[in-house]
């Protein structure tokens, strides 16, 4: 995801198969597929669910696909589930591990 708040792209932007992106999600898209009726969960690294309950939101990456800063300050780490420990996520390449965010969203 790359901000804190489902919106569409203050500029055109696209995909790589260069296809319009019309929405840059963020972590309100939990409760949208929650109302779906979705019981849904935020798989993460460790390091990044650490990272985020001690507040620490940035890293300095200033690339421009991703506003950190902003993703992780409107993080909940109370629903962060990690599903790879900090040697999983060092020994796979999961940097930076605020790249590593997967849905797992099943229909209840």
């Amino acid at each position: 995801m790359p901000q804190g708040r489902t919106a569409p792209p203050t500029t055109p932007e696209y995909h790589s198969d260069d296809t319009l992106v019309y929405w840059r999600f963020g972590w309100d898209l939990r409760d949208q597929l929650e109302s779906a009726g979705f019981t849904v969960s935020a798989l993460v690294t460790a390091s990044l669910r650490d990272r985020v309950a001690a507040g620490e939101l940035s890293t300095g990456y200033d690339g421009p696909d991703c506003d950190e800063v902003d993703l992780l300050s409107h993080a909940d780490p109370t629903t962060l589930t990690a599903v790879a420990s900090v040697q999983q996520a060092q020994r796979f390449g999961f940097r930076p591990d605020f790249q590593f965010i997967t849905w797992d969203a099943t229909k209840a």
